[in-house]
């Protein structure tokens, strides 16, 4: 192995080592202070969550905030030690709330959200004919894109309708089409 081999190998090592240097996030910690960084991901896909609103502190003795970037990161640096609350929220799911100790140097707290349950609203009734009110079979019924036929007893329902308002459209051939 020739010197200048060694120069090369130790040149390419160096220039690796700077090259991960500048990708790596150094913080820089002042002695005997603390700094709280994780990541916050949806429960059901594991994606990290960007744009996730983070409180930090103690209520009484000051608060401070943070929002996760696109990889749904997050860090609170220079921070005395000791017991904090965590609180967590981004439209859509669940909000979070943690007590945490943390120590001298880094401390890492990753964070799951739950998705928020879509509430879920149903629509139900029954057809009958102006003149004889008597119920009226295979009418169409259609709300949101959804559309059903009443049964013999001119029933019909809707079980899956997110909470709102809706145009609902009756329509049966030989009767006037009914738009509520």
């Amino acid at each position: 192995m020739k010197t200048s081999d060694k120069v090369v190998i130790g040149a390419t090592i160096t220039a690796l080592a700077a090259l991960l240097v500048k990708r790596a996030k150094v913080v820089v910690l002042k002695p005997g202070l603390a700094s709280l960084f994780g990541t916050v991901t949806d429960a059901d896909t594991g994606q990290p969550i960007s744009d996730v609103h983070i409180w930090f502190g103690v209520w009484d003795l000051g608060v401070s905030d943070a929002t996760t970037n696109s990889a749904g990161e997050y860090s609170f640096n220079n921070v005395e030690p000791g017991g904090y609350q965590v609180n967590i929220e981004k439209t859509g799911y669940e909000s979070v709330g943690v007590m945490i100790t943390l120590v001298s140097g880094s401390n890492e707290q990753n964070i799951s959200m739950i998705p928020s349950v879509v509430p879920i609203a149903s629509l139900s009734g029954f057809v009958t004919d102006a003149n004889t009110d008597r119920p009226v079979s295979g009418v169409k019924v259609t709300i949101a894109g959804l559309s059903t036929y009443t049964d013999a007893n001119g029933e019909y329902g809707f079980t899956t309708l997110t909470p709102g308002n809706y145009a609902v459209v009756f329509e049966k051939a030989g009767y006037n089409k009914l738009t509520l």
